[in-house]
C-alpha cells in the first residue's frame, strides 16, 4: 500500500504461546476474528485495509528493537510488524489483549512511544477498547503496568519463599516427576498430613527403576545394551511409545529420587520426606553416577557402542581407569585409556 493511498492500513497483531491460550479461547483464529470485528466497528464506513500478523511459539522473546541487549531474543513477526508501522504510513496497529500482568502493557507501552507514536501510527487494544493516543486511556495503561509489576514481584517472592520452605521440609520444587515418580493426588495429601505436596511411587515403574540400576551400576552393563533389552522386553514408557534411549536412561540414573534424596539451590543432596519410600540406597545412587562420570564421554560421536560392546565396562591394566573408545589409522574401533603416562599415554 501506498503512502498516498485513500484506504487507510491497519496491522493486527495475534500471538499465541501456549495450549492453555488455545483452550481460552485465545488461539491465533480466534484472536484474528476479534481483531476483524474491532476494525470494522472502529473505522464504520471509512475504507481501510487490513493485514494480520500472526505468531506462535515465541513465549519470552522480545524484539530486538526494544531491547538490543537482548540480541538473542527477537520475535521476528513483531518486528516486521513494527518495521511496516513505520515505513508504510500505517493507521494504527490492533492487538486483541495485554493480560500477562506487566510484561505484555510494558511491551506495548515501550513500542508505543517509540516506535509508533514518533511516526503518528495509533495503538489500539480491544480488550478494554483501548487507544493509546487517548491521554487517559495511555495513564489508566500505565498506571496498570506498574501495578502489574508490583503484583509480579510479590508473586516472584512468594514463589521464591515457598521454594525454600520446600527444599528446607524434604520437598522438591513443583514440576514434572521423574519415571517411576507420581505427584499425590488432593486425597493422598490430605491423608499424608504432610505440609506439602510429595510424591510417591508408580508401583508398575519402581521394579524398572531398580533393574536399570541394578543392570548398570553392578553388572557393569552399557547403556545400548541396556535399552536394546527394555526394548525387546516391550517395557513401556509413561506417555510415549517411543523406543527406550540412551537420553531416557541418564535421566532415570541422574534421578537423586530413587535414591530417596533431593537437591538444594546449591546441588548438595540431602534426605527427602520421600526416603522410605526410595526404590534403592544412595550408595547404590552414588555408584552409578561414578561410573557415569568414569565411563567414556569424549571421541568421535560417530563412534556408537555396537563398535565396541566393551566400552565403559573394561578398564585399563595399568592405571585403573575405564577406557575410552577410538579408532586408529585405519578407521578400526580401538579401545584407548585417556590417562597421560609421562609424555605418552598407557598402550593401547
Amino acid at each position: 500500500m501506498s503512502k498516498t493511498s485513500e484506504r487507510k492500513l491497519l496491522l493486527g497483531y495475534v500471538r499465541v504461546s501456549t495450549g492453555i491460550q488455545v483452550e481460552e479461547g485465545k488461539s491465533l483464529g480466534d484472536q484474528e476474528r476479534r481483531v476483524r470485528e474491532h476494525c470494522e466497528r472502529k473505522m464504520g464506513d471509512e475504507p481501510y485495509e487490513l493485514e494480520i500478523f500472526r505468531e506462535e511459539g515465541r513465549s519470552g522473546a522480545w524484539t530486538i528493537r526494544q531491547h538490543p541487549e537482548f540480541g538473542d531474543k527477537i520475535r521476528p513477526v513483531l518486528s516486521d510488524l513494527i518495521e511496516r508501522a513505520e515505513t508504510e504510513s500505517a493507521y494504527a496497529v490492533v492487538v486483541d489483549t495485554v493480560d500477562r500482568l506487566s510484561r505484555d502493557m510494558l511491551i506495548w507501552l515501550t513500542i508505543h512511544r517509540a516506535h509508533l507514536e514518533p511516526a503518528g501510527v495509533k495503538l489500539l487494544v480491544i480488550d478494554g477498547d483501548l487507544d493509546f493516543d487517548d491521554a487517559g486511556d495511555e495513564m489508566m495503561a500505565t498506571f496498570q503496568a506498574v501495578i502489574g509489576q508490583a503484583e509480579l514481584r510479590k508473586m516472584s517472592h512468594r514463589t521464591l519463599r515457598r521454594h525454600e520452605e520446600r527444599i528446607a521440609a524434604g520437598f522438591f520444587a513443583a514440576g514434572k516427576t521423574g519415571y517411576g515418580w507420581r505427584w499425590q493426588t488432593e486425597e493422598e495429601f490430605r491423608a499424608s498430613s504432610q505440609a506439602f505436596k510429595g510424591i510417591t511411587p508408580v508401583d508398575e515403574e519402581v521394579e524398572w527403576v531398580k533393574w536399570i540400576f541394578e543392570q548398570y551400576a553392578e553388572k557393569g552393563r552399557v547403556l545400548e545394551d541396556i535399552c536394546k533389552e527394555l526394548n525387546l522386553r516391550g517395557v513401556p514408557y509413561r506417555g510415549s511409545d517411543k523406543p527406550w534411549s540412551a537420553y531416557r536412561l541418564r535421566k532415570i540414573l541422574n534421578n537423586c529420587h530413587h535414591a530417596g534424596l533431593i537437591s538444594d539451590k546449591e546441588g548438595e543432596l540431602h534426605q527427602g520426606a520421600h526416603h522410605e519410600q526410595r526404590f534403592i540406597d544412595p550408595d547404590v545412587y552414588y555408584a552409578a553416577q561414578d561410573i557415569k562420570s568414569e565411563r567414556a564421554t569424549r571421541g568421535p560421536r560417530a563412534l556408537a557402542q555396537r563398535d565396541a560392546p566393551l566400552v565403559g565396562v573394561i578398564s585399563c591394566a595399568v592405571c585403573g581407569h575405564r577406557l575410552q573408545l577410538g579408532r586408529d589409522q585405519r578407521g578400526q574401533p580401538l579401545y584407548m585409556c585417556p590417562r597421560s603416562q609421562e609424555g605418552g599415554h598407557c598402550p593401547p
